[in-house]
């Protein structure tokens, strides 16, 4: 599994046990981050995911009451836990074995989007855009930009992995979005939401209420991100 595919994953999987549209917060990320740093395998997650929803599938209306991923935390640091035990006694050398090979099958197998002279051209125009929209935005978006540029200097970004670097950018592009959120507070959604509304009329009528509300979910972020002059990561905005 790529690393930064990690986040995504889980949250792909979240949000479609829950069976509704959600965006997740802040803290939902930094649970996301805590766990990926204290190296609970991916599989462990969702594991934990589809238990916990398994059991809220007895009563239908319970799972849409679900809005943050700590609900399911419980379960899947218990199951985390499980695995550790299970662990005890196996050969550390084998284990790093295997993980080696497999991490090079994964690499052989990842396609060339694009040159690595290309990637690091775009990372540095991004990081110039990140610069101008940080000096426009307020504290807590202010905050993310800034450590969204650091982490796009770090060492840790590999142009050379043209999948494993769009991972990441998904994974920085959905933390700018919840943060756009929360610069606005109730009264100017409702009124950003309504004025988009006004627009989307016409598509209402012919798509169905869950495309409607992803179409207005991003109209809103488009929005926003114009307003903060806030640039697009991915690289297939190239």
């Amino acid at each position: 599994m790529n690393y930064y595919k990690y986040y995504t994953e889980i949250e792909e999987a979240f949000v479609r046990r829950r069976g509704k549209h959600l965006i997740l917060g802040t803290l939902d990320w930094d649970l996301m981050r805590s766990w990926e740093k204290k190296g609970v395998p991916l599989r462990i997650v969702l594991g934990g995911i589809d238990t916990v929803f398994d059991g809220l599938d007895k009563n239908p209306n319970s799972a849409k009451n679900v809005r943050s991923l700590s609900y399911c935390k419980g379960e899947i640091e218990s199951q985390y836990e499980k695995w550790l035990a299970n662990q005890v006694g196996k050969s550390e050398s084998t284990r790093h074995q295997v993980e080696e090979a497999s991490k090079e099958k994964d690499d052989e197998e990842k396609p060339t989007l694009f040159s690595n002279r290309v990637m690091e051209e775009h990372l540095e125009n991004v990081i110039v855009g990140l610069e101008k929209s940080k000096a426009k935005s307020p504290g807590g978006l202010r905050q993310l930009l800034e450590e969204t540029i650091e982490t796009l200097k770090s060492n840790k970004v590999n142009c050379s992995d043209a999948e494993g670097l769009e991972g990441l950018l998904e994974v920085l592009e959905k933390r700018i979005d919840v943060a756009l959120l929360e610069t606005l507070d109730e009264k100017s959604l409702s009124n950003l939401t309504r004025k988009i509304e006004q627009d989307l009329v016409k598509a209402k009528m012919k798509i169905n209420d869950d495309s409607y509300q992803k179409t207005l979910d991003l109209m809103i972020n488009k929005s926003l991100r114009e307003d903060f002059e806030i640039p697009r990561l991915s690289m297939f905005y190239l």
